[in-house]
């Protein structure tokens, strides 16, 4: 019976001409406590497991309510998918909201670790993986690692977007957006060209909680929320088309 099953799950993944899993376009989230080791080091293992639940327990509940599908844990990192299984057009959208109210949620935790988050958009690998003794739905290819890439980056309660997420958004105007130098990253050439994501309302306490490359955002009277004018350029030449 569980053979059954389990093959039952398999063809459920099938993709277009009956090929294990499948190619769609979605956005893909990672998140990471940042100075876990250190916080860690002088607690008691009940304590840890404690404060770890209360922060998964609000973490994944920001996620459902965004339509987020969790990949896996990752010790103290979550991996969440958006746009599969379940097809979602406005998976950017779902993703970065998901980040910046995580981040929101974490502040508002008041734990003595804090958090960074990297969200990327583009063609994976949608299927499950394993044996028929475990399987496990899950995504796959280098824009997966992207979006792992920009979560190492990203500092203590930022929220790191790619550009491919930028223009992937469909309510841009939802998020402050700020353009910051490129980065390079592992497994990529060239330097990829990175963006800041924040609720319209927030404001970092200090500039600290900013990369020290940050180019400056762009006037608040120049459109209705901040943005860099070479996103604006591209926002507009969208429109146009």
């Amino acid at each position: 019976l569980r053979v059954q099953q389990v093959a039952a799950k398999r063809r459920a993944a099938l993709g277009p001409g009956g090929s294990p899993g499948g190619t769609r376009i979605v956005s893909v989230l990672f998140a990471d406590i940042r100075g876990y080791t250190t916080w860690s080091a002088n607690k008691r293992p009940d304590e840890i497991v404690l404060a770890l639940n209360d922060y998964f327990a609000k973490m994944i509940d920001i996620v459902i309510h965004h339509g987020g599908t969790i990949d896996k844990f990752i010790g103290d990192a979550i991996m969440v998918v958006f746009g599969g299984p379940q097809q979602q057009d406005d998976h950017a959208d779902r993703a970065v909201a998901a980040a910046v109210e995580m981040q929101q949620a974490m502040r508002a935790l008041n734990k003595d670790f804090a958090m960074g988050i990297g969200v990327n958009t583009g063609e994976v690998l949608l299927g499950t993986i394993g044996s028929v003794k475990r399987m496990s739905y899950t995504a796959m290819g280098d824009n997966v690692n992207l979006a792992q890439r920009l979560e190492s980056k990203a500092l203590a309660g930022q929220v790191l977007i790619s550009r491919a997420t930028f223009r992937a958004l469909k309510r841009p105007g939802a998020f402050q957006v700020d353009e910051l130098e490129a980065i390079t990253v592992k497994g990529k050439k060239a330097p990829v060209d990175v963006l800041e994501a924040r609720a319209r309302d927030h404001r970092a306490a200090s500039s600290k909680t900013l990369m020290k490359s940050a180019k400056p955002a762009a006037k608040k009277s120049s459109p209705p929320y901040p943005l860099p004018q070479s996103l604006l350029r591209e926002k507009n030449r969208r429109k146009s088309r």
